[in-house]
């Protein structure tokens, strides 16, 4: 599933695009409602509950009723693995990373030339935008030139090594030219673009659409934690629909609440920071 818009921008030295954000279903637990539900029955049974036992009206009654009472550890068992792609590093550390059970492997920018200047536009306008253009280009400005700065010195550091190595000249160029990346690679924005496998449960997914609204960059979590769900309810929509706790709204959230509060008293940004 893909968002449908492409954004892009051009700076003076450099073109800076926010590509499609792109979510794939890539493997899954077969069944997995009824999976949940058969894990569900087998603690009450005296035998081992399989997914062909589960009948319709079990579907009706368990799922539901299980998960308000908190009994959460069925919707463990199905598992579901995601490709994500053209999605920012921030919403990879604020959010999907901050949830405790998940399994990741990232495309790395140590090893990986960051040659697009791919980054993730928030919907901002007028000045605010600019700024954040202005920010973005000098940052893949500064990464281009130290990459290029920084490959000298790392030969006379690689060369040394290289030869313990036993490694010929090509061989210490192309490590100086890597080490040079992983060195300037600091200076990219967190809204940089990054792809990832990413798998989950299934009540890890369930808690990610209840809080996609409390992390640093909601509207992004929110778009992609939606495409997931659209994934997860192509193969089984009962998993989605029967189950699941509504989303946090931004209202909802206790620091919203209380910015509201602040600014109702007509505090300042700085005095609202030092209340807080």
């Amino acid at each position: 599933m893909e968002k449908n818009t492409n954004e892009k921008f051009s700076g003076k030295n450099v073109t800076v695009v926010s590509p499609v954000a792109k979510v794939e279903l890539l493997a899954y637990t077969g069944h997995p409602f009824d999976i949940a539900m058969a894990t569900a029955r087998t603690c009450y049974s005296s035998d081992l509950v399989y997914v062909k036992d589960i009948t319709p009206g079990q579907r009706d009654r368990i799922g539901k009723s299980i998960y308000e009472a908190g009994h959460h550890t069925p919707f463990q068992h199905p598992t579901f693995v995601f490709g994500l792609q053209n999605i920012s590093r921030h919403v990879v550390w604020s959010f999907f990373h901050a949830h405790p059970f998940y399994n990741s492997e990232q495309q790395s920018q140590r090893y990986v030339v960051m040659d697009d200047a791919a980054v993730y536009v928030p919907p901002l306008e007028g000045e605010a935008l600019k700024i954040y253009e202005s920010a973005v280009q000098k940052s893949w400005e500064a990464y281009n030139k130290i990459s290029q700065l920084l490959i000298g010195d790392n030969y006379g550091l690689m060369e040394k090594i290289g030869k313990l190595k036993g490694q010929n000249e090509k061989q210490i160029m192309t490590d100086s030219e890597k080490k040079a990346i992983e060195n300037a690679r600091y200076v990219l924005p967190l809204g940089a673009h990054t792809t990832m496998y990413h798998t989950i449960s299934g009540i890890v997914l369930k808690r990610y659409v209840r809080m996609a609204a409390t992390s640093d960059c909601p509207t992004e979590a929110k778009l992609i934690v939606d495409m997931m769900v659209e994934e997860v309810r192509k193969i089984d929509p009962d998993f989605i629909e029967r189950i699941g706790d509504d989303a946090f709204e931004e209202k909802d959230l206790v620091e919203h609440k209380l910015y509201t509060e602040l600014a109702g008293r007509g505090l300042t940004q700085e005095k609202m920071y030092e209340a807080i």
